[in-house]
């Protein structure tokens, strides 16, 4: 799995995310859209979805994404690590 980063604030750490093809896993013939929270990483379908107090997982991405949504910063990839 390819990981990226991003820092968007000199007085915060820097934020890991995990790259993933797309959010959405599986469309339904009945129009469910099945999908993970890039927040703690949930399954979830049709927006019903409240995330884990206390998740481990590192927040997800999309691939296409480029840049942070809260600070705009492109995404740097994470070449330090194995």
């Amino acid at each position: 799995m390819r990981h990226v980063l991003t820092v968007c604030d000199d007085d915060v750490p820097a934020v890991r995310y995990s790259v993933v093809d797309s959010l959405v896993i599986r469309r339904e013939t009945d129009g469910t859209i099945l999908q993970l929270c890039p927040n703690c990483g949930a399954v979830f379908s049709n927006g019903d979805h409240e995330c884990l107090q206390h998740s481990e997982s590192r927040p997800l991405v999309e691939r296409r994404t480029r840049t942070c949504d809260q600070c705009g910063e492109r995404f740097r990839e994470i070449t330090d690590e194995p």
